[in-house]
Order: structure tokens, then C-alpha cells, then sequence
């Protein structure tokens, strides 16, 4: 126990680089930690590695382009996410990895199966298929999604408040960005000066990159 609350201590700690500075070298190193905590067995009393945590390996794993670590990761150890949750987690960790290699029709077909019970997942999932739909141009799905989860966010109360606002930025964000013609300089130019701060708006720096991308 003591052993494992002194990487969980480390963990944190790389957790809050991450946080305040982008620092890579603790991404880096906050992969290792949890792959010793999973090689060692340290993760959970209860045996199973905890969702959220297998999120952010994928998540991070991705981040610094270590692809095929981040399959492996999602193939080995699906099967040690507690029951209820592995099909759907495995599910969408499965289409991030399809989406960061740009193979966007497998990463939707993987979306299609998560089920969207779990209001974390929910969100990441919605925003997942969002950015799809904006990178493909397919927007004649694009706004229906849009409005789906405008709707959603204003009828599940049980989302935190902080979390909510800023999903509902990146909606009308993503929504305002595509009302703007390619090319429109002036227009696109102020929507990205009126981007809100990283603390207020979910991928802040995918929408500005898409807003840099349609200047052209």
C-alpha cells in the first residue's frame, strides 16, 4: 500500500506539469509510472484497472504519437476494466486511436457502438464525433450533433457545471466557426480573438487549428 500510494504521489505530481506547463518530458514519464503500476498489479484494490485512468493512458499515449503502445494498451488490458464498463471504453478508446490516424470511417463505425450511458463518456464521444464531422465536411450530419448535444447539455442537470459550460462552448464555438464562409479572413481572424481561455472552452487548440485551416 505504501508502495503504491508513492506512485499514485508521483502520478499527481506529473499530473499537474501536465496541467500548468504542457511540460512533454511528464507525459513521457506519466505513462511510465502507470505502466509500472500496471505491470505490478498496484492500480485498484479491486483488481480492475478504473476507467478514467485508461482514458488518459490512451489519451496521452496518443498525444506523443506513440501509436502502436497506445493499441497494444487498449487491446491487453480491456479485458481488465470492470465489466459494465470495458465494450463501450474499449469501443471509444478504439475510435480516438482510428480518428488520430485519420481513418475517420472506422473511427465512426467504433463511435456507433458506444453506448452513451456515462455522462464522461457521453461528452468525450459527442465530441469526438463532432470533430469527425467538421474534418470530413460532413455537415449535413455536423448540425443535427450539434444541436443533439446543445439539447443534451441543457437537459442533463447532472452534469458539473463547470464541465457543461465548457462543452457548450466548444458547441457554439464549433457551430459559429462553420457558419463562416473558407477564405473569410476578417471573420474567422475575430472568431478565433473571441476564443475563450484553454480553462473555458473543451479543445480549444482543435478549434483554433480548424480556424487556421479554413483561412487557408
Amino acid at each position: 500500500e505504501d508502495i503504491k500510494n508513492l506512485y499514485v504521489c508521483a502520478l499527481n505530481f506529473c499530473t499537474r506539469k501536465i496541467n500548468v506547463s504542457n511540460d512533454q518530458a511528464y507525459y513521457e514519464k506519466y505513462l511510465i509510472i502507470n505502466d509500472l503500476l500496471l505491470k505490478k498489479g498496484l492500480f485498484a484494490g479491486d483488481g480492475f484497472v478504473p476507467p478514467s485512468q485508461f482514458i488518459n493512458i490512451v489519451h496521452v499515449s496518443l498525444k506523443t504519437e506513440r501509436w502502436e503502445y497506445a493499441k497494444d494498451f487498449i487491446n491487453r488490458w480491456k479485458h481488465h476494466l470492470p465489466p459494465e464498463h470495458a465494450e463501450n471504453l474499449a469501443n471509444y478508446c478504439l475510435a480516438l486511436w482510428h480518428y488520430s490516424q485519420g481513418q475517420y470511417d472506422p473511427a465512426q463505425k467504433r463511435l456507433a457502438l458506444v453506448e452513451l450511458n456515462d455522462v464522461q463518456l457521453s461528452l468525450a464521444a459527442r465530441s469526438l464525433i463532432i470533430k469527425i464531422y467538421v474534418e470530413t465536411n460532413q455537415t449535413e450530419l455536423l448540425l443535427p450533433a450539434l444541436e443533439a448535444t446543445r439539447i443534451y447539455l441543457l437537459r442533463a442537470t447532472h452534469i458539473e457545471t463547470k464541465k457543461r459550460k465548457q462543452m457548450q462552448q466548444f458547441v457554439d464555438f464549433t457551430r459559429r466557426m462553420m457558419k463562416i464562409f473558407p477564405r473569410d479572413q476578417k471573420k474567422l481572424k475575430a472568431l478565433a480573438e473571441k476564443m475563450p481561455p484553454p480553462e473555458q472552452v473543451l479543445h480549444r487548440d482543435w478549434l483554433l487549428a480548424q480556424i487556421v485551416k479554413k483561412m487557408g
